[in-house]
């Protein structure tokens, strides 16, 4: 599988990739139907649920679970370097991980998939912006911040730390945000947070992931405004590359959430990105429970390797015991 994503990435364009690969619409639409064809038991929390928002016309909230009895509401964004659109893995993972847990332990949860603008077709601020603007949504229909986390995993876990520092210092380009309270939690799988590639992670996994330094920085660069990858040293972009930027940016950390939890995989290119940055989180925000897990053996987006191959493997078992946590302390 690692082997399939790296040549897809190597040999595609963004726009031969999202040739090939179904739109984010179609793949949740397909999902929709085929699990009320094997599951037709779960109609009341499986349904065809699609909000678009006005932060552009391809941005929308794909919803999974009833939003309309929800106690606590996940507002995921997926990963895919933003080339990729949503993947059957990505929902597969959100029911399994959110809504059943919930439901195992008598909460009702709803997930709101994030569709946002894939690069060429826009830049760093657009999907910050379109974020924003699914998180004003999901506000808007009555759920206060204690009860939303936000999460995500590779691109969409950067794009997920870009929401948090708008939290806390609004970019420029973005309509600011004023929270009442913190939010219940923030997740972040496999984020890249930074530029440096000679940490150890790069050199010790650079032939056994499925992501290299090359595409990570060819990645970087159509996500990021126009011209910053060539001025990495003056450009100053905390939201999307905190690890490049004053730590004293998250020193209010706790004003936007009291729990952060990073997850890698130790065989991955980009470990040193979460591990550092946990580390500058528990020193510049230690009123903030910050974890760190590492999955053993495990390559980048780990999770949702093991959704695409339909097992629950370690990856997923973190998750469900940190989001059971969350919802047993609230």
């Amino acid at each position: 599988m690692c082997a399939v994503v790296k040549a897809a990435f190597t040999v595609l364009d963004p726009e031969e990739v999202q040739a090939v690969v179904p739109s984010t619409r179609t793949t949740y639409r397909q999902w929709i139907s085929s699990q009320l064809k094997h599951r037709p038991g779960l109609r009341e929390r499986i349904f065809f649920d699609a909000q678009t928002l006005e932060a552009g016309k391809e941005s929308a909230i794909l919803w999974l679970g009833d939003r309309r009895t929800a106690d606590k509401i996940v507002l995921y964004v997926h990963g895919g370097g933003y080339v990729i659109p949503m993947l059957p893995g990505h929902l597969d993972f959100c029911w399994k991980s959110f809504v059943e847990t919930g439901a195992e332990v008598g909460v009702a949860v709803a997930v709101g998939l994030v569709q946002y603008t894939l690069v060429p077709g826009g830049h760093m601020p657009t999907q910050l912006s379109q974020v924003a603007a699914a998180f004003n949504e999901v506000r808007s229909q009555g759920f206060a911040p204690k009860d939303i986390i936000i999460g995500g995993e590779s691109g969409g876990a950067n794009l997920t730390m870009q929401f948090i520092g708008h939290l806390l210092h609004a970019h420029p380009e973005v309509p600011a945000i004023n929270l009442p309270e913190p939010l219940a939690g923030v997740l972040a799988i496999s984020p890249a947070l930074g530029s440096n590639g000679e940490t150890r992670s790069f050199r010790e996994n650079k032939n056994c992931d499925m992501i290299t330094e090359p595409l990570v920085r060819a990645l970087a660069e159509g996500m990021l405004p126009e011209g910053e990858t060539e001025n990495l040293h003056s450009v100053d972009n905390p939201w999307a590359r905190p690890l490049d930027s004053d730590p004293a940016f998250y020193s209010r950390l706790g004003e936007v959430s009291g729990n952060v939890f990073f997850m890698v995989g130790d065989r991955e290119l980009l470990a040193d990105h979460s591990r550092n940055m946990a580390a500058t989180l528990r020193k510049h925000a230690p009123n903030v429970v910050v974890s760190l897990e590492e999955t053993a053996g495990q390559p980048h987006s780990g999770i949702l390797l093991e959704a695409m191959i339909g097992q629950v493997g370690e990856s997923t078992r973190n998750v469900v015991k940190w989001y059971k946590n969350i919802l047993a302390n609230q």
